[in-house]
């Protein structure tokens, strides 16, 4: 069996890091998807359609879409930034939260970007 060098199981480490966090996004819109439409079943107790912002790297553009298929009269934000780390975003979000009305439902996926600039 061949020698591998650390760089390889650095490697190897960062591709099973970013599918790990690559999964667990999509769980997260998965169940914000499920928590944000629930209704009790009672025709007065019907909620109007949530303001989602989605917020986070670029992988938040591959989300984006998928949740605006599946909820159409949802009023969903694109607010993904490409290259952008989770400290970075976490202070952008407090930005958008001060100048604008908060929403009903955030999307964060952010966590990419950290592994590659070894954040974490």
């Amino acid at each position: 069996m061949p020698s591998r060098s650390a760089s390889y199981y650095h490697a190897a480490a960062a591709f099973l890091l970013n599918t790990l966090l690559l999964f667990l996004a999509a769980n997260a819109a998965a169940y914000v998807v499920l928590w944000a439409s629930g209704v009790s079943g009672l025709a007065w107790d019907v909620r109007p359609p949530p303001r989602v912002w989605c917020v986070g790297d670029s992988i938040t553009h591959f989300y984006v879409p998928a949740l605006v298929r599946l909820e159409p009269t949802w009023t969903v934000l694109d607010l993904g930034r490409g290259a952008e780390r989770s400290d970075h975003g976490f202070v952008r979000l407090l930005g958008l939260l001060a100048e604008n009305p908060p929403p009903e439902v955030v999307v964060l996926l952010f966590g990419a970007n950290d592994v590659g600039a070894r954040v974490l």
